[in-house]
């Protein structure tokens, strides 16, 4: 296969985007298409290699399999030793033990399985994992260790039989993201499955190209077609994209028809000919492995945004370092008579060997907490679930009976006969539990938890941002109802993420703390109208007070907790790097910013405080002074991540709410 220089002008784009959509840099919120780009250009490259090897008879899995290593791993490797100093300096042991694990799965490329394990509910921002980006080249290798096999099993039949076999891998895999995106987005994100399409348009592209190398009709315009689509998905595409999916198509396709019609003459061959395009294309493999430890350390020692301009030093460190790690490592690694085939596998294994016990080292050692005195494995702990039933209460309960529910989610006295209290809401909600659970466990009181992620706690409104939640909240609202009405507890607590529901935005504390995740959106089940804040105020208080006045019939006091102040930043880590720092403050966000965000919600309850039947109990109260709302006390955090409780943000809130219903008086404290 003759070498073609608009592949690397393609692969240069494709990195540039990635990087600057990693740097935040405004007009590529779609720059994450550049992975899928990648894909494409390596579906066509090494499925022409192989087709082109077991043509002429020379195909062997060692000559391959070598050529891969050479490609891949010495400079990966370069990137994961050089990482592990600053990692040491500025990973607070619970990302030093996520850093850690990641190290053990890059040499068996599984880290896009381990990342996708790890993307749970609480983990960590992506943007401050130094190796999260490792889990594309996973893909490619996974798909490499299927795909030849494929190829020798086919290449013989007639090109009609192959376009069938390799069509309907597409078809299939395609088919498996459209419908992973409403159920599974990390899985669908990180797993082979669903990005196997991608990879297999490159090849179906190469396979076509057999025998062909001349232009075809119509060149100029399908190669400009080519560029305006992967600049549309580059440049319109954002969080809210479903990806990928069908929309994915676009970026993809796009890539396809400029590697299918940017031939010599044409406009798009002309541009990405360009030698210092050509030249970014091929540094773009370090370049890509370089940008994200390099973004991530920079976030975590500044701690605080970074701005265009210090990324854009950052972003002239990388290219830098990239053309050294491509003149130095990556060219000599290539050449076989400067590296043999027994120094290439020496070096592999070694270094595999290495870095897997390292990773396992610092699994074992939990992060190396020891790094920042003693107080850090209190502050650890408090980023644990909060209470053993927390998880499996944090569910779609809408699928259980009432006595499923008995068993597993009653907490406070477990073997009362009668509940008296039904806690309802979100995972906010859920963090209460373990509080109330200490300081119920020893009175005849009992609690129910129903809690649902994500889920408001009102049958008539849904998250509409996200297909499976629009789907089941409304049936766990629904099936709230019916618990209240069967169990006619003395009180129902309903606590949730209000702020956001009228906010939509996720939190900015203002300070560098900065909420990850994307915007939601609530919508009115019946219409599938989204909602805006004085329609969603107005929705709140005539349904809050119809519920009261229900619930009143029944003898049971409804019970609204406002919005537990967010904290933006990753509490437990925040308060290691004031340990690390010496900074004697507690970990605390304006209680300004706090009023500011809930101007809306505030307003609902102050109406509501006048509704009979309804007691507020302010969350601000409990943590919160006329300055600050504190995220630690003595450097325990009050949060397990940026909004969420922690065992001790939780047991602080119990008394409080336990004396606003004035019981407090049949309650054992804990402290």
């Amino acid at each position: 296969m003759r070498y073609r220089p608009e592949i690397d002008g393609l692969r240069a784009i494709a990195v540039l985007a990635v990087i600057f959509y990693h740097a935040g840099f405004h007009g590529f919120s779609g720059g994450y298409v550049g992975v899928d780009i990648f894909f494409v250009i390596s579906g066509f490259l090494i499925t022409s290699i192989i087709m082109r090897d077991l043509t002429t008879g020379r195909f062997s899995f060692a000559h391959f399999y070598e050529r891969r290593a050479r490609r891949i791993l010495p400079a990966l490797f370069l990137v994961m030793a050089t990482s592990i100093p600053f990692a040491w300096l500025l990973l607070t042991p619970y990302q030093m033990k996520d850093y850690a694990q990641s190290m053990v799965s890059i040499p068996f490329f599984a880290s896009n399985i381990f990342f996708f394990l790890k993307s749970g509910y609480f983990e960590q921002a992506s943007e401050l994992k130094p190796l999260i980006h490792s889990w594309s080249l996973a893909v490619e290798e996974q798909y490499y260790i299927i795909f030849p096999f494929i190829l020798i099993l086919i290449h013989k039949w007639r090109a009609a039989k192959i376009y069938i076999v390799i069509c309907a891998i597409i078809l299939l895999s395609l088919i498996c993201a459209e419908w992973l995106k409403n159920y599974n987005e990390s899985a669908n994100f990180f797993l082979l499955p669903s990005r196997m399409w991608e990879l297999g348009i490159g090849a179906l592209l190469a396979i076509y190209f057999k025998g062909r190398d001349n232009s075809p009709r119509g060149a100029e315009t399908l190669s400009c077609l080519g560029i305006v689509m992967i600049c549309g998905a580059v440049f319109l595409f954002n969080e809210h994209t479903p990806h990928p999916s069908l929309v994915t198509l676009v970026p993809v396709i796009g890539t396809a028809l400029v590697i299918y019609a940017a031939r010599e003459g044409t406009f798009v061959y002309k541009l990405l000919s360009l030698r210092g395009v050509v030249l970014l294309g091929l540094m773009s493999y370090s370049a890509y492995l370089w940008h994200q430890p390099i973004f991530a350390f920079a976030r975590l020692h500044i701690d605080a945004p970074l701005y265009s301009p210090i990324y854009g030093l950052l972003i002239c460190l990388t290219f830098i370092l990239s053309w050294y790690s491509w003149q130095y490592v990556e060219k000599p690694f290539r050449n076989k008579k400067r590296i043999s085939r027994r120094t290439l596998i020496l070096f592999t294994v070694f270094a595999s060997i290495l870095f897997v016990g390292l990773g396992v080292i610092g699994h074992l050692k939990q992060g190396f907490p020891e790094r920042y005195g003693a107080k850090v494995p209190y502050i650890l702990a408090q980023q644990k679930q909060p209470h053993p039933y927390y998880g499996q209460c944090l569910q779609n309960y809408h699928m259980r009976t009432l006595d499923e529910m008995k068993k597993i989610c009653v907490y406070g006295n477990q073997i009362a006969q009668e509940i008296d209290v039904i806690i309802w809401g979100d995972s906010h909600a859920a963090g209460l539990g373990y509080g109330l659970h200490q300081y119920l466990k020893e009175t005849p009181l009992a609690a129910l938890q129903l809690t649902a992620r994500g889920c408001p706690s009102a049958p008539d409104i849904t998250r509409k941002d996200n297909p499976k939640m629009r789907m089941e909240c409304p049936k766990n609202a629904q099936k709230a109802l019916d618990i209240i009405k069967v169990l006619r507890p003395k009180y129902v607590l309903i606590s949730t993420r209000w702020a956001l529901h009228f906010e939509s935005v996720r939190f900015d504390n203002g300070e560098g703390g900065k909420e990850s995740g994307v915007s939601i959106s609530i919508e009115d089940v019946m219409s599938g109208k989204e909602m805006a804040k004085p329609e969603m105020k107005a929705y709140y208080i005539e349904y809050f007070t119809q519920l009261a006045a229900k619930l009143a019939l029944q003898n049971t006091k409804l019970v609204l907790i406002t919005q537990i102040p967010e904290a933006g930043w990753n509490v437990p880590n925040k308060s290691i790097r004031f340990i690390q720092q010496r900074n004697h403050d507690e970990v605390a966000t304006l209680r300004s910013v706090y009023e500011q965000r809930n101007l809306w919600p505030s307003q609902m309850f102050e109406e509501l405080k006048a509704v009979e039947n309804i007691h507020i109990v302010n969350a601000a109260d409990i943590y919160c002074d006329a300055e600050y709302c504190y995220n630690t006390e003595n450097k325990i955090p009050y949060y397990a991540d940026d909004d969420h409780l922690s065992m001790l943000g939780s047991q602080k809130a119990a008394p409080y709410i336990l004396k606003s219903l004035g019981i407090e008086e049949r309650v054992t404290k804990v402290h």
